[in-house]
């Protein structure tokens, strides 16, 4: 279950994007993370986790996503889009957990 879990913020979703920055072909890029916007470096920093979709939380970006899209499809990779992308302890620590707990 645990690799399921790394398997689908790693890319085996329905969006079929990566939801660490810097792992894969698709990873997704604009972090809601002011200080990766405007270091002049176009590559977010490595590692860092979405918070993935989530029809839940809504922000006037998302607002601009169709209202009948599937749940796991309810996802889009910009900036100012902080209901998806911001950047949080809560969604980074766990992943850190998990991958020492699997390269042990």
């Amino acid at each position: 279950m645990i690799f399921s879990g790394v398997d689908y913020l790693l890319g085996c979703n329905s969006m079929d994007v990566s939801y660490v920055t810097g792992n894969g072909e698709k990873a997704y890029k604009n972090t809601h993370l002011r200080p990766t916007a405007i270091d002049d470096i176009e590559e977010p920093w490595p590692g860092l986790v979405s918070g993935g979709p989530n029809v839940g939380l809504q922000d006037e970006r998302d607002q601009t996503l169709p209202k009948d899209l599937p749940p796991m499809k309810f996802y889009l990779d910009h900036i100012d889009c902080y209901s998806l992308n911001e950047i949080t302890i809560y969604w980074n620590s766990p992943l850190v957990f998990v991958m020492a707990g699997l390269l042990k």
